[in-house]
């Protein structure tokens, strides 16, 4: 059976929805037992330590970046001229940074 559904997978050009269908609910179940995690340390037990601060941001880093790269993405597959530019310039400035850190 998973033979199959890898074989589908690969048969799929572009595996952005794939992606998404995966992650998505991945997220959505990581957001949740973090949330229930505070609220079970920070009021029922009110045992709030430094692990759980540490979660908490980054629960809202992982948040951000999620949602920046989402814009990033609906903002390079449209077809303006200044998102094309953006989109560009991002690439190759990511590109530079990744060279020099080699």
């Amino acid at each position: 059976m998973l033979f199959i559904i890898i074989i589908i997978i690969m048969a799929i050009e572009n595996l952005q929805g794939v992606s998404y269908a995966v992650i998505t609910p991945v997220f959505i179940l990581a957001t949740v037992s973090i949330l229930v995690r505070i609220y079970a340390r920070g009021v029922v037990l009110k045992a709030f330590d430094w692990d759980d601060w540490t979660m908490g941001v980054l629960l809202v880093g992982c948040s951000g970046h999620r949602t920046v790269r989402t814009e990033l993405t609906r903002l390079c597959s449209s077809s303006t001229r200044v998102s094309k530019a953006f989109c560009m310039f991002f690439f190759i400035t990511t590109l530079e940074s990744k060279s020099k850190s080699c």
